[in-house]
């Protein structure tokens, strides 16, 4: 067997016999007379030397069915798929589509009388179909139902229910979504409350004022609001702190995040001497 990587001698290849405008009588399953050819011309090829990467790309087939063809004596037989039988469905089909089930309910109801071709091939036969294609009504929506619900994202939301004011949202469309989500919505009422009153307590508040804040998000009894609470209580003496003075270690966080993005550019390049030397004559990092 040849491999893919042999020299190419220069040579000259016949060319592909090609199917004439003769239409001959065919059984099912034997080969035809433009597979023969290539297959012919592939053990010429081969006999020739020529590696299969080569042949594959001067008769334009693939690589396998060159690899397959070499280890065959005669050429192989055409794989006979059955057609599918949609006639004797056709009125359980149309009734079904005419009722408004789905193709795949539809699918499963064909299988049951006896239907052995997969979903995607009747999906693909039926999904144009007149009785599905049609055009229906539109429902109506039921009463009490948000409109637009669905076009704002969960980070959006997020973020507009820290605003005090909603009149700072500038696109108008959203802010018609948000309030429409306040209005049907109390839990993200109760929720945008909490979020507001827990920043005007980190800005000017007392410890016990927060102890009553912690008291209301855990009366709301939602598990994520409550593994929050439970993770604040383990760092409660910083949080006090935090709310008492005005102390903070932000400017320390920021050099700490300067030096970093300083090794980070060196990453690979120098020894300590050099970092140090870039660390005291930068002031941006």
């Amino acid at each position: 067997m040849q491999s893919d990587d042999e020299p190419v001698p220069e040579t000259e290849t016949r060319e592909v016999s090609s199917k004439t405008n003769e239409s001959p009588t065919s059984i099912k399953g034997t080969p035809s007379d433009y597979r023969k050819g290539v297959f012919d011309e592939v053990k010429s090829l081969i006999n020739q030397g020529i590696g299969f990467k080569t042949i594959s790309r001067r008769l334009k087939i693939s690589r396998n069915t060159v690899r397959k063809y070499a280890t065959l004596d005669v050429p192989p037989n055409k794989s006979v798929t059955p057609k599918n039988d949609y006639l004797s469905y056709l009125p359980v089909i149309e009734r079904e589509l005419n009722n408004g089930n789905n193709m795949q309910a539809i699918y499963k109801i064909i299988v049951t009388h006896g239907f052995q071709g997969s979903l995607s091939a009747f999906y693909e036969q039926f999904r144009n179909h007149p009785s599905r294609s049609s055009s229906r009504e539109p429902a109506l929506p039921r009463e009490g139902n948000l409109q637009y619900v669905s076009v704002l994202s969960p980070r959006k939301i997020s973020l507009f229910l820290s605003f005090d004011d909603l009149e700072k949202i500038k696109n108008e469309k959203e802010k018609q979504q948000l309030w429409q989500l306040l209005t049907h919505n109390s839990l993200l009422r109760n929720l945008r409350q909490q979020v507001l009153s827990f920043r005007k307590i980190l800005q000017g508040g007392t410890p016990e004022q927060f102890d009553q804040w912690m008291e209301k998000v855990t009366a709301m009894k939602r598990k994520i609001l409550n593994t929050f609470i439970n993770g604040m209580k383990r760092d409660i003496t910083a949080i006090y702190n935090a709310i008492l003075t005005n102390l903070s270690s932000g400017k320390v966080e920021g050099n700490v995040n300067r030096l970093k993005n300083i090794k980070r550019q060196m990453y690979g390049r120098a020894g300590f001497e050099l970092l140090r030397r870039k660390v005291i004559l930068s002031n941006t990092g």
